[in-house]
């Protein structure tokens, strides 16, 4: 399965939606720091999290020129932002059904840094890396969809594989390492 694919025209009007014309040109759009602020048109009842990310993403982005993060820490940040950007793709063109997009990116991140190796970092690596989240990512809430993650990280695995070995591929078409070879 690729997690980039098109999503289907709307079969009740015979053309594209607005949405569906949103989310094809997407795909476009990963690495790039207008992301979210695109899949918060896509997911208005979401939109003030979605717009969130936004910041998120940027703090990631510019601790990975900071001279204290290595190789290794640098390959592993821009790698997960990247793979969300897919992973985020995939949920927005065929939704869970038992919760809403945003709450299932935030219940696969456990299996992503699984897939990525984030156990592969050493605690410092972690931490130095981990200190770039927004305090509100933290919250109450986001410590629950996260701790569902973590029991259930099976749900997630093979859409966090797919996502994540396409954006292996595109960082080696690139002449960059990936998180974790295969």
């Amino acid at each position: 399965m690729r997690v980039t694919r098109q999503p289907p025209s709307s079969p009740a009007v015979g053309t594209i939606s607005q949405r569906d014309r949103l989310l094809g040109a997407l795909p476009a759009a990963i690495g790039n720091d207008d992301f979210y602020t695109r899949v918060a048109v896509i997911d208005p009842g979401h939109a003030d999290q979605w717009r969130r990310m936004v910041t998120v993403q940027a703090s990631f982005k510019d601790a990975e020129s900071d001279p204290s993060y290595d190789g290794a820490m640098r390959t592993y940040s821009a790698s997960n932002r990247e793979t969300l950007h897919r992973l985020t793709i995939a949920l927005l063109g065929s939704p869970p059904r038992d919760l809403p997009v945003y709450d299932a990116f935030i219940e696969l991140h456990p299996a992503l840094f699984e897939e990525n190796g984030a156990c592969e970092l050493n605690v410092l690596q972690q931490s130095m890396i981990l200190a770039n989240t927004e305090p509100s990512m933290l919250s109450f809430t986001h410590q629950g969809k996260l701790m569902r993650g973590l029991l259930h990280p099976s749900r997630w695995r093979d859409l966090v594989h797919d996502a994540a070995d396409e954006t292996r591929a595109a960082r080696a078409a690139r002449g960059e390492a990936p998180a974790r070879p295969r």
